[in-house]
């Protein structure tokens, strides 16, 4: 049977709840002939929670089943990820991080990113830490740890460099103090290299 092309549908009365939605608010199903299901996201959620709830330890049970029976299949391809496109596993992983962290999209990072020229708000410089796979880390998300406010991108140098300092711009304040300063009490020859 033809389905219709879903972009054509601009809304849909659900079956179940009797209410007009959007079309985004059905998921796909191709046997349908607009090509939606015929029930609402929220009442399929709806139903497969009261399954849930009434069937727990069924669905348990099918579920450590479908585990044992696929095991080696499913942990060979999570395995092969990384080697297969180790860009693409990185940018997952970084997607999935700076949303589950700090509530930010990529989309957002990428913005910030641009704003910063693809350099860290500290030292002006791009990142220069690799992966275990050889690739550029993305800038690190500075924020602060009371307020959970983004301030900006840094380096792994800076980033490492005031969380030692713990965010404190009293202690910031001190250091520069001191490197500007003469505190030491030894004097390096100057002749003799000091790494």
């Amino acid at each position: 049977m033809p389905t219709k092309n879903t972009a054509d549908v601009a809304t849909k009365r659900c079956s179940k709840c009797k209410s007009e939605k959007p079309a985004e608010a059905f998921g796909r199903k191709a046997d349908q002939a607009d090509g939606l299901n015929r029930w609402c996201r929220d009442c399929c959620r709806a139903k497969d929670k009261r399954y849930y709830n009434g069937n727990r330890e069924l669905v348990k049970q099918r579920a450590r089943a479908s585990w044992r029976k696929h095991r080696e299949k499913r942990l060979a391809y999570h395995r092969s990820l990384p080697h297969r496109n180790p860009e693409e596993f990185q940018r997952r992983n970084h997607k999935t991080h700076i949303f589950r962290d700090y509530g930010i999209t990529a989309e957002q990072y990428a913005d910030l990113n641009r704003k910063q020229d693809g350099l860290c708000a500290i030292c002006k410089k791009p990142e220069t830490r690799q992966n275990k796979n050889g690739t550029i880390r993305p800038l690190a998300i500075d924020h602060d740890h009371k307020t959970g406010h983004i301030r900006g991108l840094l380096c792994s140098r800076c980033n490492l460099g005031i969380g030692y300092l713990q965010d404190s711009t009293v202690l910031l304040q001190q250091a520069i103090v001191y490197l500007q300063g003469e505190q030491g009490c030894l004097t390096v020859n100057p002749s003799r290299s000091v790494a």
